[in-house]
């Protein structure tokens, strides 16, 4: 279900797709069934090119220079962290050919982008929110090691 970024281009996923955010910001959830809450954005920046902060918000925010990923409109807050993005399928659930459109993972939300406002001397969020790649998450993945199982020897 990890969509890699050569892939995006093919599935018709780039700036100005809709996806959808499942997460738990601000930890809101129904303790019922703690299901998570369904959010909706938009990809803002290209996911095919990462994104490179500016040297004020790397100074300010302390924000790396680059995130193999992209920026995306949507409510995000603090605590929406560790959320996954997927794209969102279209109304009818099929593209022009008739073919069904998988559901697929883009990234994971890692952090909202707030912006200072000098009328009221202090910071407040816009909605942008960085978000790691599905090739970030893969190579996460890979890192772990695998568990190396030696055959038991028989006991004399």
């Amino acid at each position: 279900m990890l969509l890699p970024t050569a892939s995006m281009a093919g599935q018709g996923v780039g700036v100005g797709s809709p996806v959808y955010i499942l997460g738990y910001p601000a930890a809101i959830f129904d303790p019922r069934n703690v299901s998570p809450v369904l959010r909706v954005g938009v990809i803002s920046t290209d996911p095919q090119e990462g994104f490179n902060f500016n040297q004020e918000l790397r100074r300010t925010m302390h924000f790396p220079e680059h995130i193999d990923g992209f920026l995306l409109d949507a409510n995000i807050y603090p605590g929406s962290s560790g959320s996954l993005v997927v794209s969102a399928p279209d109304s009818c659930n099929c593209n022009a050919q008739g073919q069904t459109h998988r559901v697929f993972i883009l990234g994971i939300v890692s952090g909202s982008i707030p912006i200072f406002d000098a009328s009221l001397n202090s910071y407040s969020r816009i909605g942008l929110g960085m978000v790691y790649s599905a090739d970030t998450i893969r190579q996460v993945l890979d890192g772990f090691a695998k568990p190396v199982i030696e055959p038991q020897k028989p006991k004399k």
